[in-house]
């Protein structure tokens, strides 16, 4: 799957723009805003703005250009409230003294907008929609409740509609119909054809959201840098749109017919005839996920007294980084503070984990060659270009070492209930600081693994979780986090962290679940491969696949009961895979 692929789910979508049919009269409300007089005096009110406008919908989904929503001729009306429930009612009057039309809160055209009474219709032609909302004055109602009731006049003359649609000239992706920004770390350029006879006493504007939240709006008239009507790019700075979204945007040509600043005073009003296009865009998730730098100490419980260092190498200083998929890192390197030159950190086998480790016997040999200090980690990658990124590694800050504190029961605990594993406090622990408790089998499977916070003192494994007669390896984590940030590379987590781990042994009580073994039955070119588990009877066998061999990349085919001791299993996929791997293990 390519990059897009792995942040939009497009089976069975509605094209994007459909999805957001409001997203056109909710730009209006912004739009409405900066259409002002200059000067206009603002003071507390309880409306912050009102609006009679006629304009043209469009979608756009091609470099071909825009197309017309459905009834793509719009009238529409709008009263916005400065605070919530500050208006009670609303109401349009059509010309000359001809019917009144009550605004809904939140209704159609208020693009779901909670503070905002709307009236919206829509027609298919100009002509439709002037025979029904003809020009002339348009008169408002405003029941507010400070302000008292207040009668404005719109007058909408003139049919000064843009001589042209808001044509956005980027390249679209064709099996999306969105624009693709590959690199939202940096400037992306939008780009439109122009507004055709647009002045500068015209407008336009460009307003891009992430769900509702708007990212980019561009400012109003009387405002410093807004867009008069012979603009025909907008240069969105770097680190602006987030990494991984789809966004919603709105391009919209407008011509002020008139303004009305005295019916409601400090309350703007606005006559206008408008264009709008809504398109799509899409950002790739950032090459980088997270980065880190930690130093680790490694502890063995052997019984209820405590822990000891660990015989293999106790100290260890790792730096780890994150990709968000294949190939999208092509190189990492770090500079210690103590050596001359870089090392490079190792890919593994799925090519989005890079690690650079080394081991010591004692702490002392640990902070003679990592010491305090700037680490400078340079990374390549497919997307966001070369990164240079420090992460400063403070004097050692080691958690206290976790104790469990019920080691003798653990020893013995009863698969059928539930079971509490306790330690003793993680002392001084902040408030980013967790608590990582996994517990694995003999098979590296990991039927516990939990998060906790750096406050927990215990966790209760659910009943049915161990099988009878089975050992487990657990290990007890205490993560102390001296730097934490999302800004150095936007979309990717950075740490510096110091990890104290203790590992101890559990084991479940009751008999023990003899170990399977497997014989192949049937291995015939294309036929499907069969393979025969042999085990205790009556027990439950699971048969796991993997391409690999490797650690975590095995998975579950099937789960059985052996029946007189053996079943027969027959994988239907197996001419699928140039090489597969199979074991049986007695199932949890």
């Amino acid at each position: 799957m390519d990059r897009v692929g792995l942040f939009i789910q497009w089976a069975g979508r509605c094209v994007f723009m459909r999805c957001f049919s409001g997203l056109l009269a909710a730009r209006l409300l912004i739009l409405t805003a900066s259409l002002l007089v200059a000067g206009v005096a603002s003071r507390a009110t309880d409306v912050s703005y009102y609006l009679v406008a006629k304009g043209s919908a469009f979608n756009q989904t091609t470099s071909a250009g825009p197309v017309p929503k459905g009834s793509p001729a719009r009238f529409l009306a709008q009263v916005v409230e400065s605070l919530t429930n500050s208006v009670t009612n609303a109401t349009i009057q059509l010309p000359p003294n001809g019917t009144v039309n009550a605004l809904i809160l939140g209704g159609n055209g208020s693009g779901n907008s909670l503070s905002t009474f709307s009236f919206q219709a829509k027609f298919s032609s100009q002509a439709a929609m002037d025979a029904a909302y003809p020009n002339g004055n348009y008169q408002m109602v405003i029941h507010s409740v400070h302000d008292g009731t207040k009668t404005a006049t719109l007058d909408l003359t003139g049919n000064t509609y843009p001589l042209s649609n808001p044509f956005v000239t980027n390249p679209f992706d064709t099996s999306f119909g969105l624009i693709i920004v590959s690199n939202p770390a940096a400037p992306f350029t939008l780009t439109w054809s122009g507004f055709a006879g647009g002045t500068t006493k015209d407008f336009i504007q460009v307003t891009i959201a992430n769900g509702f939240n708007n990212v980019v709006r561009t400012p109003g008239i009387g405002e410093s840098g807004a867009l008069n009507g012979t603009a025909t790019s907008l240069v969105i700075p770097a680190n602006t749109f987030p990494g991984g979204s789809e966004l919603a945007a709105t391009l919209i040509f407008a011509k002020a017919a008139t303004t009305n600043s005295t019916s409601y005073p400090g309350v703007p009003g606005l006559a206008a005839y408008y264009a709008g296009t809504d398109f799509g865009l899409v950002t790739y998730a950032e090459d980088v996920s997270a980065y880190n730098l930690a130093k680790h100490q490694f502890f063995d419980q052997n019984d209820s007294g405590a822990p000891v260092p660990s015989s293999s190498p106790a100290f260890r200083f790792v730096a780890q980084v994150f990709a968000n998929g294949p190939n999208l890192v092509t190189n990492a390197l770090l500079q210690v503070p103590s050596l001359a030159g870089s090392d490079a950190l190792t890919p593994d086998s799925t090519d989005t984990f890079f690690a650079f480790q080394h081991s010591f016997p004692s702490q002392a040999a640990l902070d003679t060659a990592f010491v305090a200090g700037a680490y400078l980690l340079q990374l390549g990658t497919a997307h966001d270009g070369n990164r240079a990124l420090t992460l400063t590694l403070p004097a050692d800050s080691f958690p206290i070492v976790p104790h469990i504190t019920d080691w003798a029961t653990l020893q013995n605990v009863s698969p059928a209930t539930q079971v509490a594993l306790t330690w003793n406090a993680f002392s001084g622990a902040g408030s980013v600081d967790d608590i990582i408790l996994a517990v694995n089998d003999s098979l590296g499977n990991s039927p516990v693994f939990v998060d906790l916070p750096g406050t927990a003192t215990s966790f209760d494994v659910p009943a049915g979780t161990f099988q009878a007669g089975q050992s487990y390896q657990a290990v007890l984590q205490f993560r102390h986090f001296v730097s934490l940030d999302t800004t150095n590379y936007p979309g990717a987590t950075s740490s510096v962290r110091f990890v104290s781990r203790t590992a101890f042994n559990l084991t479940a009580m009751g008999s023990t679940v003899s170990p399977a073994s497997l014989a192949i039955v049937l291995t015939n070119g294309l036929a499907p491969f069969q393979i025969q588990l042999t085990g205790q009877a009556g027990r439950a066998y699971a048969i796991d696949t993997s391409s690999n061999l490797q650690a975590g990349s095995w998975v579950p085919l099937l789960t059985n009961t052996a029946v007189a001791g053996q079943f027969i299993f027959t994988d239907p996929r197996s001419s699928n895979f140039p090489v597969r791997f199979y074991r049986g293990r007695p199932a949890n």
